[in-house]
């Protein structure tokens, strides 16, 4: 009897295991934007989804400042901004940045660019005005980029000077797309830190045809 007993527990603790082998653990939390999916480990909730879709409140991201210290883009909120999604490898982003007046950074090609400089599709009152972030999301490594990165943006394209202009580099969980999906054109957020105007993508011309008498209107306020 009690070899019957025993043999059933040893039956009973095999198929136990197996079911644990067999049957997966639930995955991680996975965020999807577009095509793309990843693990996003250490994220704060109010900084999903993102982007977010138009007319929802902008996520509140923990960016990467120039002093290599935390910035959430939640302090901005009160005022009108754009948000100009960077790859530092890309010809577009550096041309929308002044590259056709500063030159290239790190030797990048700008006769593949079809983008315009923002500057020329806001005018030189509005660009210098309006609060405008740079959001760097790839280096020239196709990574995250440094404290280091972002004050070589600065620096190249002349933003030194101008205080409405901030720019801030994405967290290495933040990289959840590809630079097609994202990293061109530019989105405007509204004072009460919801995104009116989605412009990325290629979708350019809606900088100047949207986004542009959004800006004006709102300076005039």
């Amino acid at each position: 009897m009690k070899k019957f007993i025993v043999t059933v527990a040893c039956l009973f603790l095999v198929a136990f295991l197996a079911a644990r082998i067999l049957v997966p653990e639930k995955p991680a939390k996975e965020v999807i934007v577009g095509a793309v999916s990843e693990r996003l480990l250490g994220a704060k909730n109010d900084e999903l989804p993102w982007p977010p879709k138009k007319d929802k409140i902008y996520s509140n991201l923990d960016l990467l400042a120039l002093s290599g210290k935390s910035y959430t883009l939640k302090k901005l909120k009160g005022e009108p901004f754009i948000v100009i999604p960077i790859d530092m490898r890309s010809a577009n982003s550096q041309v929308q940045a002044g590259a056709q007046k500063y030159g290239s950074l790190n030797g990048i090609d700008l006769k593949i660019a079809v983008a315009k400089s923002l500057e020329s599709q806001i005018g030189n009152k509005l660009y210098l005005q309006a609060k405008i972030v740079h959001l760097i999301l790839y280096n020239h490594q196709g990574e995250a980029p440094t404290a280091k990165d972002l004050r070589s943006w600065k620096n190249h394209f002349g933003l030194g000077d101008m205080r409405n202009h901030v720019v801030l580099g994405a967290r290495k969980r933040h990289i959840l797309w590809s630079k097609k999906n994202l990293t061109y054109g530019c989105q405007y957020v509204n004072a009460e830190f919801q995104l009116e105007v989605d412009a990325t993508r290629g979708s350019y011309r809606d900088i100047k045809n949207k986004i542009k008498p959004k800006l004006l209107t709102a300076m005039q306020k």
